[in-house]
């Protein structure tokens, strides 16, 4: 009798947590919302990093996110 409890208890909690998987990815909002990403640089005087800026502003704005660029 205790097996029988256990498993039946035990299909039941995994099917409250597939219930809770669901329904936390679900769409609550509209999806014509822009994204923003925080972009975190350790030093902006460095060659090489303002490159990488120059390039990764360049692809956030062509992807239409909103980004803040940060200086390490």
């Amino acid at each position: 009798m205790k097996t029988k409890t256990k498993r039946i208890l035990a299909i039941l909690i995994c099917v409250v947590l597939a219930a809770a998987l669901f329904t936390g990815c679900s769409s609550g909002g509209s999806s014509s919302s822009k994204a923003h990403v925080d972009v975190f640089y350790y030093n902006y005087a460095d060659a090489y990093i303002s490159t990488v800026r120059d390039a990764m502003d360049a692809r956030l704005q062509a992807l239409n996110v909103n980004y803040t660029n940060y200086d390490g």
